[in-house]
């Protein structure tokens, strides 16, 4: 046995000796540098292509206002050249600022805007040179380091790294250079605002209606509705307007539907209207402009007539969108008044919603009135100082009395909840109250109010002078 013993450990020690079998041998790793040279491969083509462009790149840029728009020149070496479309600083309107770039391969290739720039501006966190309205420190929300997603169609796909903002590079042409060597970045979105405010931008496809309107130089209001798949939503959506002598809307994210992607919006200077909406499959589908509202029912939309799902299901008043809301009561200035008479204290803002909803199976008008911003004494104890006053919900039954449009009549009780009683008891919601309970109403498109930041929607009745607007919101 101990012989054995001993030739097991003359056989270990003789394999231990022979070459590449001792403990200090040189392990091997395998990486031969292939994976860095296919990112450094990468990222010099990413920059290849972006000096490659004769005319520069049009990048548009994601902050909290939308989307900004720059025009951009890369090299030689690392500068970069730009413009900006931001009228805040409408001084360097025809004014080309010089900065400096790089790509490194960081979790992603990223490309950095390294030194101050007109993309500085935006994200610095002094609100006076940001320009950001509410007054924060972080600029308007953008980056100036933007990770590549993709390129596709000589187009660079970008996501910021800090605040996770889109980034959509265009290959520019040579009229996009002339346009924005001349000033049409700023010039251009006011005066698509101006024209296009109050009109409504609608197409069909697929059984989707859409309606598309601008709500300022950079925003887009989006509505849609699939009456055979019981959906829809709206949204704000995002354009740019095109230098390049087309004036056609650039949309950097397109719009969705279940049947459709809009991407765009072509101009024709031969009409001088706006004619259809680009595809994503590059298709042109067909558009009308008009002052007009949808001609689709609004029945369909809030699904009570053939019973249908219901998916929109909230009305918001807005301060400014009309006159008066009916009666006395004179906008929301009255509330204020109202809220001040009773010895409550200050209203300073307040949210006013219109609520068509099923309750227990009975359908309901409910109306919601929310105190968002006042200071004066508690609702009930009439003695302690607060800063924060509860919501009130009417709620009434209704009776639909027409299948072509949503015609329907209220019931004459009304079921208070939350601070409801306390605020019709003090007379601040009282005459609103009154002015819609057991009255009938239709509630159609609005033709006698506009407004730019949604679908406008109006009460009309035979019954009373109280016609109040409101708009058409989702109801998540």
């Amino acid at each position: 046995m101990n012989n054995m013993r001993k030739n097991i450990q003359w056989i270990l020690l003789f394999f231990l000796m022979l070459p590449g079998t001792g403990c200090d041998r040189n392990i091997e790793s395998g990486l031969d540098g292939s994976v860095d040279e296919r990112i450094n491969n990468t990222i010099n083509g990413y920059v290849d292509e972006l000096k490659s462009s004769p005319y520069g790149w049009m990048a548009s840029i994601n902050t909290k206002e939308g989307y900004y728009r720059f025009w951009m020149s890369f090299g030689p070496g690392d500068s970069v050249i730009m413009y900006t479309d931001n009228t805040k600083y409408d001084g360097y309107k025809q004014v080309a600022d010089t900065s400096t770039f790089a790509f490194k391969a960081l979790q992603r290739p990223t490309l950095i805007f390294d030194t101050y720039s007109y993309l500085s501006i935006i994200n610095d966190p002094n609100p006076g040179i940001s320009g950001d309205a509410a007054g924060g420190y972080k600029g308007l929300n953008s980056d100036f380091e933007f990770e590549v997603d993709s390129v596709k169609n000589d187009i660079f796909y970008m996501t910021g790294r800090i605040n996770r903002v889109g980034a959509v590079f265009k290959k520019a042409s040579a009229a996009d250079l002339e346009g924005v060597r001349n000033g049409l970045m700023m010039d251009l979105p006011k005066q698509v605002s101006d024209s296009l405010a109050y009109y409504y931008i609608k197409a069909s496809y697929g059984g989707t209606e859409i309606v598309v309107k601008v709500t300022g130089t950079r925003l887009l209001y989006t509505f849609w509705y699939n009456d055979g798949k019981a959906q829809g939503e709206e949204n704000t959506g995002y354009f740019n307007v095109e230098v390049d002598g087309s004036t056609d809307l650039f949309f950097p994210q397109p719009v969705v539907t279940p049947t459709v992607l809009l991407t765009g919006l072509k101009y024709d200077i031969h009409t001088n209207q706006y004619i259809g909406f680009y595809t994503d499959n590059g298709n042109l589908l067909t558009a009308t402009v008009s002052y007009d509202p949808p001609d689709f029912p609004l029945s369909t939309i809030f699904g009570y007539i053939g019973g249908g799902t219901k998916v929109f299901n909230t009305l918001q008043y807005n301060d400014g969108m009309a006159n008066s809301i009916g009666g006395t009561t004179s906008s929301s200035f009255s509330y204020m008044s109202k809220f001040i008479g009773a010895g409550i204290g200050l209203l300073l803002a307040y949210d006013l919603h219109y609520n068509l909803q099923i309750t227990d199976g009975v359908p309901e008008f409910a109306i919601v009135f929310r105190p968002l911003s006042a200071l004066g004494l508690d609702l009930f104890d009439g003695s302690t100082l607060t800063a924060t006053y509860p919501a009130a919900e009417y709620r009434m039954p209704l009776t639909i009395l027409s299948g072509d449009s949503l015609t329907f009549k209220l019931s004459d009780q009304v079921v208070m909840d939350g601070a409801a009683q306390e605020y019709y008891n003090r007379n601040v919601t009282t005459e609103m109250i009154n002015n819609f309970k057991g009255k009938t109403f239709k509630l159609d498109w609005a033709n006698n109010c506009r407004t730019i930041s949604g679908l406008a929607v109006q009460f009309t009745s035979t019954e009373t002078s109280f016609m109040p607007p409101a708009l058409l919101t989702k109801s998540n």
